[in-house]
């Protein structure tokens, strides 16, 4: 290893190309660390005195030192930084471009390409799969829009670069700009011996900048396992890259459901960790097979997550029901049962049958305010209790119906006398929306999704004095304890003329309406205590025929 002061423009003169190896993460800078990276830069353009603005430190590996061609670099810490760095300057040779065409051309031939080189090796810089087109058509000064952080970067600093000094007020003087970041931010350029392992040393390094992420880390581990570049590049396009284009910030999640699906119990911060242990220094072809299996399961939990993408409609809905609870707990469970229907170990309706008893038993929990800490640990270890059990049906209601599955009666109980709506409008329209469904078996149903349907308070929520007067002397203890209960909610899509009139007016649009829930209140001619009391308990009979007790689902 070899360290030594530097600045900028040494670092990028002369015929070389620094490498972003596929174990980094994509450029992944965002407006606070742009902010801050220029509003450094603007301190020393504007001062007079020699004054340096220390920039960190680049580590580099040498990977290819030829006396002719371009001499490359694994880049292994300082990737953010640079990235920017070029973007910077690219913009800045954009801006010259119209005034100062030797400013331009000096700026693109000696500090962003090898002028007589070609393809990739044009490029003193070369990002991950994920950033090189993006990176490349900017530095050729063509389009391709991405929506990545790349193109965010790209239009801050052509924002900032147009805007005038905060001191002196004046416009930019662009080659003073130029020559500010070059010579000015001073860096400590550490140079690793050929024969020192990248991945150790970036490994190390985690602490500094962004913090890495669990993914991160496993993806490193992955592809240093693979010695050679063509093996790198193609694995990562076929599997690690729809990964991460498929999950984006929720890969870490997903390796921890993938990794406790089978009972083991992972903590988060550990992912990384329990990965490299279960492959050790694997051979690559075991490597390969390990992702090629994570990116299969990728593709089932992109459905849990995304019911949309799942093809069997019965399956899709359940899973659409199953995710207005926050049902996040039992993805590893999940996980495993969805990959028993992928692979034929599960017919699509007894997986049906079985997400049908989670959201039951999810349901019921929630309303009867049994503990939600232990979900993840029974969730975790469910699959491998019950994946050898000839009825995998009738094993899982077994074995969440030993863990505090609650009882019709609890089940009444607790979804009467909840205050509904308080609990979060999701899951209260849920509740709504499956009650109005069950009630229309044999009418057609409502468009529940209409913009308009909203939720409705029979008794508002503010009360006017001819509701006072109708509730009687307890008004308000009547009021505070039942106005966000089931009996005194509905669904319409005439919420705004109703607002906060009486009930008689009210029951005059009810009558009306074409949902069930509406039509059932006919038969009330009087709103109170009592009457929401008995209306929550008919819809709680209800309840329990939709999210059903342990056997019957």
């Amino acid at each position: 290893m070899k360290a030594d002061d530097s600045y900028l423009q040494p670092l990028l003169e002369g015929v070389k190309q620094y490498v972003v190896p596929l174990f980094q993460r994509a450029y992944s800078w965002k407006k606070d660390e742009w902010a801050m990276l220029w509003k450094d830069l603007m301190e020393v353009y504007g001062t007079e005195e020699e004054r340096d603005h220390f920039f960190g430190a680049l580590v580099t590996l040498p990977i290819s030192m030829a006396p002719v061609g371009v001499n490359k670099f694994l880049l292994i810490d300082g990737q953010q930084r640079l990235t920017t760095v070029f973007i910077i300057l690219a913009l800045i040779r954009d801006l010259a471009s119209a005034s100062d065409t030797m400013l331009a051309t000096q700026i693109e031939e000696l500090f962003l390409i090898n002028r007589f080189e070609h393809g990739p090796n044009r490029y003193k810089l070369l990002p991950t799969q994920a950033d090189r087109d993006t990176f490349m058509h900017m530095i050729d000064k063509s389009l391709l829009a991405t929506d990545g952080q790349i193109d965010n970067a790209v239009e801050y600093f052509r924002a900032r670069l147009q805007e005038v000094h905060p001191e002196t007020k004046m416009p930019l003087d662009l080659n003073h700009l130029r020559i500010t970041l070059l010579t000015r931010f001073s860096v400590v350029s550490v140079v690793l011996d050929p024969k020192e392992n990248p991945y150790r040393i970036f490994e190390s390094l985690n602490g500094k900048g962004r913090r890495l992420t669990q993914a991160d880390l496993v993806r490193n581990y992955f592809f240093m396992q693979i010695p050679e570049v063509a093996v790198q590049n193609k694995v990562y396009t076929d599997y690690w890259r729809p990964m991460d284009q498929a999950l984006g910030d929720k890969l870490t999640y997903f390796f921890f459901r993938y990794l406790t699906k089978d009972g083991k119990w992972v903590r988060q911060d550990d992912i990384y960790d329990e990965v490299k242990g279960r492959l050790g220094t694997g051979k690559p072809d075991m490597v390969i097979d390990e992702l090629k299996t994570l990116n299969r399961f990728a593709g089932y939990y992109k459905r849990l997550l995304e019911p949309t993408h799942e093809p069997n409609q019965d399956i899709r809905r359940r899973l659409e029901r199953l995710n207005h609870w926050e049902s996040s707990a039992a993805y590893p469970f999940l996980l495993a049962a969805y990959a028993d229907y992928a692979e034929h170990r599960v017919t699509s309706d007894e997986l049906v049958r079985v997400l049908w008893a989670v959201e039951s038993y999810m349901v019921r929990r929630f309303y009867c305010r049994v503990p939600t800490r232990p979900l993840n640990r029974i969730f975790i270890a469910m699959h491998k209790a019950i994946k050898d059990k000839t009825d995998f049906v009738a094993a899982t209601q077994s074995y969440l119906a030993e863990r505090e599955w609650p009882s019709n009666g609890d089940f009444l109980e607790g979804i009467e006398r909840t205050p509904l709506y308080s609990s979060g409008t999701t899951k209260c329209r849920h509740i709504l929306d499956a009650l109005e469904q069950h009630l229309t078996k044999n009418h057609e149903p409502v468009d529940l999704l209409h913009e308009r349907i909203t939720i409705e308070h029979i008794m508002p929520q503010t009360l006017m004095p001819q509701w006072q007067t109708e509730l009687g002397e307890e008004w308000k203890t009547v009021h505070s304890t039942y106005v966000h209960t089931l009996g005194n909610l509905t669904l319409t899509g005439q919420n705004e003329p109703m607002g906060n009139k009486s009930f008689e007016h009210k029951l005059e649009v009810y009558q009306e309406s074409n949902f069930a829930l509406n039509q059932s209140l006919a038969k009330w001619r009087h709103w109170d205590g009592d009457t929401i009391r008995k209306r929550g308990r008919e819809l709680g009979k209800v309840a329990c025929e939709i999210w059903k007790p342990p056997g019957s689902c």
